[in-house]
């Protein structure tokens, strides 16, 4: 009874690593930005109203918070030679789920109601001046409706311009007459998940991963801590939890070149086929923990004694990342 004690708190508290800290960069293209511009938002706004700040009162989200962690974020997306980089980035994909939309939320309301009908026609030009004038300060415009059959409501979904903190239009349309509610646009479950803590010199992010019953709360979660200092660089302090579902999905680097490995699954050394030069290695477990690394000469990797598992064996080949996967016996 206390051995199966100790073994779950021991499988439970978090296991770090050596910290590992490189250079990177805050700046992405606007395709990477966008990515991850809503969790940003989405921090922000949690944290406004998490510490009382006066912007809880205002529609539009302070860029100075919201940048803050993007910059963050940014930085740990580009930090490739982590390989917990590309377990939070590439393979599990993490970003915020389970939370209310920051750009959409609902309306019901009687739907035989002049302006709701012009509104179930999409059009924001009801001729009710005080809804009109709501929907124009905000920039709000109809993103869907829905009208039961069974029922005398209508369900509006307004879309606002940008990301925004929706609870203050959200306010002053529950008041107008004939609104039964309005609610927030869901996503359901509670999925992944980032978390942000702002210190004087850093951003704490730390990412988690969920599975097994997510659209009530995850059974299983493992999560991956890293400290992005404010010069960009990025260090990485360690992941805990159960262990991930392996998802090999994304790794798809090696079909640019010919590389076979061999024997795989192997024992206490491998080669890899088709490897011509000298390179330098991390052989990685798929949280991020690294179990060798070194130079790769003659395209062998011996002296290994490694726990029966699957490994990522990644390097650079021609400017390009390659990543293997390879299964210690």
């Amino acid at each position: 009874m206390i051995k199966n004690y100790l073994l779950l708190v021991l499988l439970t508290l978090p296991l770090f690593v050596c910290a590992q800290k490189v250079q990177s960069t805050c700046t992405a293209s606007p395709s990477i930005v966008q990515l991850y511009q809503e969790d940003a938002d989405r921090m922000a706004l949690d944290r406004i109203y998490r510490q009382n700040l006066k912007y809880k009162d205002s529609f539009n989200i302070p860029t100075v918070y919201s940048d803050t962690v993007l910059r963050a974020l940014l930085a740990v997306y580009n930090a490739t030679s982590l390989a917990a980089r590309d377990s939070v980035a590439k393979y599990y994909q993490i970003h915020i789920y389970g939370k209310a939309s920051v750009n959409s939320f609902k309306l019901y309301a009687d739907s035989t109601l002049p302006w709701m009908r012009k509104l179930r026609q999409y059009n924001v030009n009801t001729g009710n001046p005080t809804v009109d004038a709501i929907l124009s300060k905000y920039s709000l415009t109809v993103k869907d409706v829905y009208k039961p059959s069974f029922a005398s409501y209508c369900e509006i979904t307004f879309k606002s311009a940008s990301n925004a903190n929706l609870q203050i239009a959200m306010n002053e349309l529950k008041n107008i007459s004939g609104v039964n509610y309005v609610q927030h646009d869901y996503y359901y479950g509670s999925g992944n998940m980032i978390k942000d803590s702002i210190y004087t010199d850093h951003v704490e992010l730390v990412y988690s991963y969920g599975w097994g019953d997510c659209q009530s709360f995850c059974i299983y979660r493992r999560y991956w801590k890293f400290n992005v200092y404010f010069d960009c660089s990025v260090e990485y302090l360690g992941s805990w939890g159960n262990s991930a579902p392996i998802n090999w999905t994304n790794i798809n680097d090696v079909e640019q070149f010919d590389f076979k490995v061999y024997p795989n699954p192997f024992q206490h050394s491998f080669s890899i086929d088709g490897l011509d030069e000298a390179v330098e290695f991390k052989l990685t477990d798929v949280y991020g923990k690294c179990y060798k690394s070194g130079i790769c000469v003659g395209g062998v990797i011996n002296d290994l004694d490694l726990p029966a598992g699957i490994y990522l064996l990644s390097f650079i080949y021609k400017g390009r990342t390659v990543r293997l996967k390879v299964q210690s016996l």
